[in-house]
Order: C-alpha cells, then structure tokens, then sequence
C-alpha cells in the first residue's frame, strides 16, 4: 500500500437524504401546494414537485410558480409560507426506502462511518434522521444553515479534506491541488461529493464540533488545536 493510499484509508460515505435513503416527495407536496393555496396560486401535481427538488427550498419555490410570478417577492412570500407549511409536514415520512435498512446494517457491519448531508433545512434532518435511520450508525447529519453554501459548493469539502489531514493547504487552491495528487482521476468526481457531504454537522469552519466528530482521531486540526490525542 502506498503512502497516497494509506492517507484515503478511513471508509466515509456521505448520503443525501431525499430521493436517497427516503421518498419525502409526498410531504413536500403536500407542504408547497398548501403554501399555493395560501397564495392563491395553481398547485403542482407530486410529479412536477419530483423534479424540482434537490436544490434547496428557495429553488423550489422559484421552479413551482408560474414563470410570470418569479420575482424576488413573490419568492421569499412562498417560501416564508412553505417554511411553516413544511414544518407540519416533512414528520409525515415514516420509513426509508425499502431494502435501505438492510444495506445501511451491511455498511456499518463493515467498518464505515457514515453521515447525512441534505439540501433540506438543518432540523428537519436531524429530526427525520433521528427517527429514521438505525441508532448509532451515522456521526453527522447535517443540512441547510442561514449563510453556508448549499451542495455542490466545494468548500466545506476542502475544508474538512484540510483539518483531517488529507490534504493540508492554507488556501482552496492548496487544498485543491494536494487532493489532484492524491485522488486517481477516475476517482475525483465521486470523491468530490463525498467529501461535499461529509460533516457539516461536524467540521464547521465556525465552532467545529471536534469531540464529537467521529473522525477526529484522524483530524490534525483536533490534534493541534484541541490537544485530545486518543
């Protein structure tokens, strides 16, 4: 094993959580077409919600109303009112998909650490990941906050690729150019995302959660900063 090998060696998988480990589709559309109704605007049918979602609530919002109704208004208006909507809504999902147990058991027999990453408001996940997914399986579940940048944006993803101390760097390019030599090039798309959805719960860039992050036993950022070397 080489020593570029030995540095990928901790086993991580980042899941999103709708559309992926559960169909929460049902209770978006029943949130967004009570928020339409509010404003006395057409609904949409479970369909149309299907391929709007995955990109935060506000892009949501922008994509269910009618093209003459897209102005910055009338969007923040929907989305306050989904806001609430959602809130009474999104508990309505009551299983993960099916097979889905099955295989998180599989991962976690194997020795991976998993975590949660979603696009969805950072405590609906936590509530739908605590009521939802197997105890004790997964260390960070984390969604939207006001002011961090939604998935794909990469730089929590550097971020954490830097306080693990697999590819240390003090700026973005750094960081970018250790990983280049670090990651196969067949390999980078997919280790973009999951290092993308790794931890946010965790590896904050303000106040991170570092005694509870499961990886920090590999973190050089716990070890220097925190002095809690196990």
């Amino acid at each position: 094993m080489t020593n570029n090998e030995k540095k990928l060696s901790a086993k991580l998988i980042i899941f999103d959580l709708d559309g992926t480990l559960a169909d929460t589709v049902e209770s978006i559309t029943e949130a967004m077409n009570a928020a339409l109704t509010e404003m006395g605007l057409p609904l949409r049918d479970e369909a149309y919600i299907r391929r709007s979602v995955g990109n935060g609530s506000r892009t949501l919002c922008v994509r269910v109303l009618p093209e003459d109704r897209r102005d910055d208004a009338t969007v923040a208006k929907l989305l306050k009112i989904y806001d609430r909507t959602y809130g009474e809504t999104y508990m309505h999902v009551k299983s993960l998909y099916p097979g889905m147990t099955d295989a998180l058991e599989a991962l976690h027999a194997r020795g991976y650490k998993m975590a949660v990453f979603s696009n969805k408001q950072d405590a609906y996940v936590k509530n739908l990941c605590r009521a939802l997914l197997p105890e004790g399986y997964f260390g960070a579940a984390e969604g939207q906050l006001d002011g961090r940048p939604i998935k794909p944006d990469p730089a929590t993803a550097l971020e954490i690729c830097a306080r693990l101390g697999i590819a240390p760097g003090k700026t973005p390019r750094e960081v970018e150019d250790k990983l280049l030599e670090i990651i196969p090039e067949g390999n980078r798309n997919r280790a973009h995302h999951q290092l993308i959805f790794l931890g946010r719960y965790r590896c904050k860039a303000i106040s991170p959660q570092c005694d509870d992050c499961p990886l920090n036993e590999y973190c050089n950022y716990f070890h220097d900063k925190r002095g809690n070397l196990k």
